[in-house]
């Protein structure tokens, strides 16, 4: 299972949000999809995990 992590729980994100690459680390262009996510939990005190459905990437 993929999983993102240190994601501040500021962000707005809901289950079954499409994740993509946000460009500003300059590794990988804005805009590229990932998956959608599929679980929140809480990540420490200002930070949550989030895992990533392994059935709806797009490769």
């Amino acid at each position: 299972m993929l999983k993102a992590t240190y994601i501040p729980t500021s962000a707005d994100i809901s289950e079954g949000d499409t994740i993509e690459t946000s460009g500003m680390g300059g590794i990988y262009p804005k805009g590229v999809i990932i998956r959608k996510s599929k679980k929140h939990r809480k990540y420490f005190k200002y930070f949550r995990q989030i895992c990533l459905d392994r059935t709806s990437s797009r490769f």
